[in-house]
């Protein structure tokens, strides 16, 4: 799978027929011909507070529908344990406040917004069930993946022909949160908090995740980490853009030691990371990108 314009980290599905993830990037159209504009990254509701253009926003999303042969599906994420039944709610959702959405329809692309958040994407090709949540530290702490799943499972999922990919997201080395909150993290999530390469505590948000998962009924579900295949594709993406541009995305304030993991938002450059932003205030570090899933996509 290969869709233009996107940083494809298919490469970890056992069937891709069947489904497929991709992740947008924060590469602008000048960079390479093919990549989406900057402001494709943004939710509607953050494009008017921005004072964007939302009808420009509204040709691009339309430009990346067309790639995908999908309607593209969003929701208004604001870190709670919401979850969407797409099939009784409808697909008009971008104005709803949610974090998750459960389909069994074959013709949506289910995307989630993210800079530092952890994004979850689900599919259960066996019982044709997809879905995607938003998981940032309250998400997290709220339960959202679980709730997920739980709607997954009432539309017929099974835990044992469910699949979950762990996208992009800020890594335990460099979320860095303070004491208090890292201390209120370790007591529900034991083993989940960390000392950063910040020197300061911090907390790994797919750590937690994959520990609630180990003591629910989902256990046995199949657990995806894309960070080899963004590397990869990093990797190709970046030589493909000229060294000036380069030299604008990387920003050795924040990330002093380069690209330690390729699925951290703080540290692979090609990806928005909102913490970077506020401790910068770079333009060009100021989005989100988009973590969409595929049902039977069009090879």
């Amino acid at each position: 799978m290969n869709y233009s314009g996107l940083l494809n980290a298919s490469l970890t599905l056992s069937d891709p027929k069947k489904v497929a993830v991709a992740y947008t990037t924060a590469l602008d159209p000048d960079s390479v011909g093919s990549h989406f504009p900057s402001d494709f990254n943004l939710s509607e509701i953050t494009a008017r507070k921005m004072g964007q253009d939302v009808t420009l926003i509204d040709e691009h999303r339309a430009q990346l529908e067309k790639l995908l042969h999908r309607k593209l599906v969003l929701l208004h994420q604001v870190h709670s344990n919401t979850v969407i039944d797409l099939d009784q709610a409808g697909l008009d959702q971008e104005h709803t406040d949610a974090d998750g959405m459960v389909t069994t329809r074959d013709d949506v692309a289910l995307a989630i917004f993210t800079g530092d958040c952890t994004p979850l994407l689900f599919a259960d090709t066996t019982h044709h069930v997809f879905a995607a949540c938003h998981a940032g530290r309250r998400g997290v702490e709220n339960g959202v993946m679980l709730e997920t799943l739980k709607m997954m499972g009432e539309k017929g999922a099974e835990p044992t022909t469910t699949e979950i990919w762990i996208g992009p997201h800020i890594c335990g080395d460099c979320y860095e949160t303070g004491d208090e909150i890292a201390t209120a993290f370790e007591a529900q999530f034991p083993g989940c908090s960390t000392l950063t390469r910040f020197s300061g505590r911090g907390i790994d948000m797919s750590a937690a995740l994959l520990l609630e998962l180990s003591l629910s009924p989902w256990r046995e579900a199949t657990v995806h980490s894309d960070d080899p295949a963004i590397g990869e594709q990093t990797e190709k993406l970046w030589a493909s853009i000229s060294p000036d541009y380069q030299r604008r995305l990387i920003n050795p304030a924040v990330n002093p030691h380069g690209m330690q993991h390729a699925g951290c938002t703080l540290e692979n450059p090609l990806l928005y990371s909102y913490r970077e932003w506020t401790k910068s205030m770079r333009p060009e570090c100021n989005g989100r990108f988009m973590n969409i899933i595929v049902p039977e996509p069009q090879l």
